[in-house]
């Protein structure tokens, strides 16, 4: 698992999280797919988080979809960008090698508390490596980070904001 995704991830979120009371990770291991390798559930700050490698191609969901539908009919919103390409792609090269990467970020919220999903594919083939590089993955290693944590209705909202997410209506 890419270290400076993970922090990517974790650090801002883990600094929102102001909570010291939150609920087993047993939320998170139902997102998890039974043939994700790697998986790692840690605390973060007050949070918590799990992260770990699946095999999908893209553009497939490194979750489990079915959970995902559970947590909607448990009057959690999904939240994600409306308008916008599901996936957004980037060169990085803050660990000093240059890659593409292509990159889902989603939410589910449920009051105060808020579960980050993020979504990578990692790419260094030259044809990737180029300004508007290809349209897709060279492979199919997806690399998923979860955080759960809750944050106060500004943070949360500003969150949301910060990532240009829409919220769909909750099932309850």
């Amino acid at each position: 698992m890419n270290r400076k995704w993970q922090l990517l991830v974790a650090a801002p979120i883990a600094g929102l999280f102001v909570s010291s009371c939150y609920a087993a990770i047993e939320p998170l291991k139902r997102l998890v797919p039974p043939d994700a390798k790697s998986v790692d559930f840690r605390r973060i700050g007050n949070g918590k988080q799990v992260s770990y490698s699946v095999p999908r191609e893209y553009p497939a969901y490194g979750i489990q979809k079915d959970a995902l539908d559970l947590f909607r009919k448990e009057g959690w919103a999904y939240c994600n960008k409306k308008g916008e390409p599901e996936w957004s792609s980037f060169l990085d090269a803050t660990g000093g090698q240059r890659e593409r990467v292509y990159q889902r970020l989603s939410y589910l919220k449920k009051g105060d508390r808020l579960i980050t999903i993020g979504e990578r594919y990692y790419a260094k083939t030259p044809a990737q490596l180029q300004p508007g590089g290809e349209s897709h993955p060279d492979d199919n290693a997806q690399e998923v980070v979860i955080v759960e944590g809750k944050l106060n209705t500004k943070q949360l909202s500003e969150l949301l904001a910060s990532g240009r997410a829409t919220c769909e209506p909750t099932s309850k």
